[in-house]
C-alpha cells in the first residue's frame, strides 16, 4: 500500500510539474507577443504627438519616434553594420533627408514631459543620423541615457546646466560641447569619435568621463578639454590613442578614482598637453606611453 501511496504522490507531482511549465511556456511566448505591440502603439502616439508638435516628420525623425519605445539602439541607415562605408559619420554630405533629424525634434523627445511615458526606460539610442542644427539640451531634464552612435552633429551640443541620465556620443563626430554646470548622473563617453573642444566647467559627473580613442584636434582652440572645477565620481580616461592638439584643463577639479592618460598622443605646435594644478585625485595618476612634442606640458602644483 505505501508504495503504491508514493507512485501516485509522484504521477501527481509530475503532472502539476508538467502543467505549470505548460502554463510558464505560454504565459512567456503572450508577453513576448505583446512587447512589440506595445512598443507599436507607444511609438503610434508618440510620432502623432511629434506631427502635431513638429508637422510632417521626415523618414529619420518617424524611425525615432518607432525606436523610442524600444531597448534595441535604432540605426537611421539602411544598414546595421557599424563597419559600413554608409554609416561613416566622416562623410555627412553623403547622407540625405532620409537620415537627417532635425536638432529640436530629438531634443523634444528626450526632454519633454509629454513624450517621456512612450520611451522606454533604457532611453532613446540612435546611429546612424546626420541631426541637423545644433543639440540644445541645456537647462533641460533628460531623465534616461542618451546615446548616439557614429551620429554627425556638426553644429555640437549644449547640455550647460542640464541633468542628463548618462549621455555616450561613441563614434560620433561634432562640432564643440558644451556642459558647463552640467549633472550628468552616469558617464560622459566620447570615445572613439572626433569631437570639437569640450567644455565641462564645474560640472558634475557621477560616474566615468571616457576619451578612449578620441581625437579633439583641428579647433585651434587653446584648451580642447575644459573640466575646470569639475567633479568627476569615477575614472577620467584618455586611452588607446587619445589624441588632441590641445590643453585638458583640470584644473581645481575633483576625481573620485583615477585619472588615466595612457598611450595618449599630444602634438601640434601649440601648446598642449595637462593643466591639473590642485587638483584632487582620490586614486592613481597615470601617465603612461604618452607622446609629447616640445610643447607639452604637465602641470601637478
Amino acid at each position: 500500500m505505501r508504495g503504491n501511496s508514493m507512485s501516485s504522490v509522484f504521477q501527481r507531482y509530475a503532472m502539476t510539474a508538467a502543467v505549470s511549465a505548460a502554463l510558464m511556456i505560454l504565459f512567456a511566448s503572450e508577453v513576448s507577443a505583446q512587447a512589440p505591440r506595445k512598443q507599436t502603439r507607444q511609438g503610434d502616439a508618440l510620432e502623432k504627438i511629434a506631427v502635431e508638435e513638429f508637422g510632417q516628420l521626415s523618414v529619420a525623425e518617424r524611425k525615432l519616434m518607432r525606436g523610442a519605445s524600444a531597448r534595441e539602439t535604432q540605426w537611421i541607415g539602411a544598414s546595421q553594420d557599424p563597419g559600413d562605408p554608409s554609416n561613416d559619420p566622416g562623410h555627412p554630405e553623403k547622407w540625405g533627408d532620409d537620415r537627417t533629424i532635425r536638432s529640436g525634434v530629438l531634443a523634444w523627445v528626450v526632454s519633454d514631459p509629454e513624450a517621456a511615458p512612450f520611451i522606454h526606460p533604457s532611453g532613446v539610442g540612435i546611429a546612424g543620423a546626420k541631426i541637423a542644427g545644433k543639440l540644445d539640451l541645456s537647462y533641460q531634464a533628460v531623465a534616461r541615457p542618451l546615446t548616439l552612435i557614429r551620429c554627425a552633429i556638426p553644429d555640437g551640443i549644449d547640455f550647460s546646466y542640464a541633468s542628463i541620465a548618462s549621455l555616450d556620443l561613441r563614434a560620433s563626430i561634432t562640432g564643440m560641447v558644451f556642459g558647463d554646470f552640467s549633472r550628468v548622473k552616469s558617464d560622459l563617453a566620447m570615445q572613439f569619435g572626433s569631437y570639437g573642444t569640450v567644455s565641462i566647467y564645474r560640472a558634475t559627473i557621477g560616474g566615468n568621463l571616457d576619451f578612449s580613442a578620441a581625437h579633439l584636434t583641428g579647433s585651434g582652440a587653446a584648451e580642447t578639454v575644459s573640466a575646470q572645477e569639475a567633479s568627476i565620481g569615477g575614472d577620467a580616461i584618455f586611452h588607446q590613442d587619445f589624441t588632441t592638439d590641445g590643453l585638458l584643463d583640470f584644473r581645481l577639479a575633483k576625481i573620485g578614482r583615477s585619472l588615466s592618460i595612457n598611450h595618449a598622443h599630444f602634438i601640434g605646435a601649440s601648446e598642449n598637453g595637462l593643466d591639473a594644478e590642485r587638483i584632487a585625485v582620490a586614486g592613481p595618476f597615470y601617465w603612461v606611453a604618452v607622446e609629447h612634442t616640445p610643447h607639452t606640458q604637465l602641470d601637478l602644483e
